[in-house]
């Protein structure tokens, strides 16, 4: 068996995750899904850094033992790399669900959200200019796009500010300690955040990342826990479906 880490993106916690935890335990899987430091509001936003989310994956990572499997959706993308290139030693896979891949040594940026998109154009600054927030409407075009008007109310309520700084550190990849760790990426066909195409590249500029697709918008662990579930217990368990990325031209 193996522990998953799951790990939220941005202005969301670990609830996202509650319709995933319990299937992933019922198949005898270690689960955790924290909340990032700067979620409960304790610390803070000037105080969160990106540092500061790899140091609390890093922390549930160890001990190592048995297969460990770490998933990031959306900004989380972001915090699962750094812990991976920093402590490979500690991972066994990545999961990467309609998440951020930063830039790679060698190979140059790998996204940026383009002006119109629907959650960028929904921001507004909090905490002195330290922490963003999403309006409700935009929050329910690009995050729950597809989700029931139950979950997109609730969710919303959820909802915590976002500081700054994780979104901004700066990162860069190493192709032989991030690169080494076999990777998994959960494209999410309807997504209004960040496009099924932007994401397709992502993985395929991370040469060797095996891709899984979902029909659904940018929250599958809302409206497709099940099939989401699946694509992580093939991994848990080294195998399952994908298509491997074509490694990038020379």
């Amino acid at each position: 068996m193996a522990r998953i880490i799951l790990i939220h993106g941005g202005l969301h916690g670990g609830w996202c995750w509650e319709r995933v935890t319990p299937l992933l335990e019922a198949a005898g899987h270690e689960v955790l899904a924290p909340d990032l430091p700067g979620v409960d509001r304790r610390l803070p936003a000037t105080e969160v850094t990106l540092q500061s989310y790899v140091d609390a994956i890093l922390a549930l990572a160890e001990p190592r033992g048995g297969r460990v499997v770490l998933v990031g959706h959306s900004l989380g993308g972001r915090s699962i790399s750094v812990a991976a290139d920093q402590r490979p030693d500690l991972l066994d896979a990545l999961v990467y669900v309609a998440a951020l891949i930063p830039e790679i040594e060698g190979l140059g940026p790998t996204f940026t959200p383009g002006e119109n998109n629907v959650i960028r154009r929904g921001f507004y600054p909090v905490d002195g200019g330290a922490s963003m927030m999403v309006e409700a409407e935009a929050a329910r075009r690009g995050f729950y796009s597809d989700c029931s008007e139950a979950d997109i109310l609730k969710a919303i309520e959820r909802l915590a500010p976002q500081p700054n700084r994780p979104m901004a550190d700066p990162v860069l990849l190493s192709p032989s300690r991030w690169g080494r760790i076999p990777r998994h990426y959960v494209v999410t066909l309807h997504d209004a955040v960040i496009p099924a195409a932007a994401q397709r590249e992502m993985a395929q500029m991370a040469a060797g990342t095996r891709i899984h697709e979902l029909p659904c918008g940018h929250s599958p662990f809302l409206t497709h826990p099940g099939e989401l579930t699946r694509i992580l217990l093939d991994v848990a368990a080294e195998d399952g479906p994908g298509q491997v990325s074509p490694r990038p031209a020379a």
